[in-house]
């Protein structure tokens, strides 16, 4: 007796709650597979030196660079540092000194050659009484500073003349046309001029007088006191 060929069993139909809960249970293990294939190439590529890309905030990149700046430029002064040029004092400059140590040397000296060196004076005055021109004897010469002098007339000068006791003028030359000037002495004048004498000062012809001797009129006259 053949036996009937039994009918194929079919698998019940995926549907239900309970097919809903096998579907979740089942796909628990691949997304934990995921989120554990993910982690360990996260790790992975720490491991492997590759730097994970993260914004940097721009405030905190900006802190930064001027830290570094600061750190390295407080480095580079430690290592080389920044000579400061000390200027000398005045007096410790030899050139600056030596001059004008000399200045002031000559300055003094001047004076006081000009002061030593001044024999004796007088104060050449008009027939007025006023002050006309100063004139300082020296060893070897005279020296002449006007006050108040008046220029001679083109076709005249002005010429000095000493009048000692016995009452003979000695001409010391002529005075400067501009009133200011030296007066050469030869040896018989400086003589003349070595004692108190009066001094007198004469209107003549141009270049002076021929004779000698004053013949014109008296400009100026004064004293010359020794000192």
């Amino acid at each position: 007796m053949a036996l009937a060929a039994s009918p194929r069993l079919k698998p019940a139909a995926n549907t239900g709650p309970a097919a809903t809960v096998n579907r979740q249970e089942r796909a628990k293990p691949r997304e934990i597979f995921i989120k554990t294939t993910s982690g360990d190439r996260c790790k992975a590529g720490v491991g492997l030196g590759i730097p994970s890309v993260v914004p940097e905030p721009i405030g905190d990149k900006r802190v930064h660079e001027l830290t570094t700046k600061f750190v390295r430029k407080r480095l580079m002064t430690a290592i080389h540092p920044q000579a400061i040029e000390h200027k000398p004092a005045f007096w410790s400059r030899p050139r600056l000194f030596i001059g004008a140590c000399a200045v002031v040397v000559a300055g003094i000296g001047g004076a006081l050659y000009t002061q030593d060196s001044v024999k004796s004076a007088a104060t050449l005055v008009t027939t007025t009484q006023q002050p006309a021109a100063q004139i300082m004897a020296h060893k070897d010469y005279l020296e002449v500073q006007p006050i108040a002098a008046t220029a001679p007339a083109p076709d005249q000068s002005l010429e000095l003349w000493a009048i000692p006791k016995d009452g003979t003028p000695v001409s010391l030359g002529l005075l400067p046309e501009d009133g200011k000037g030296i007066i050469g002495l030869n040896p018989r004048q400086q003589e003349t001029i070595s004692q108190p004498v009066e001094l007198m000062v004469s209107s003549e012809t141009k270049g002076g007088s021929i004779s000698k001797q004053p013949t014109g009129p008296t400009v100026y006259q004064g004293a010359l006191a020794t000192r």
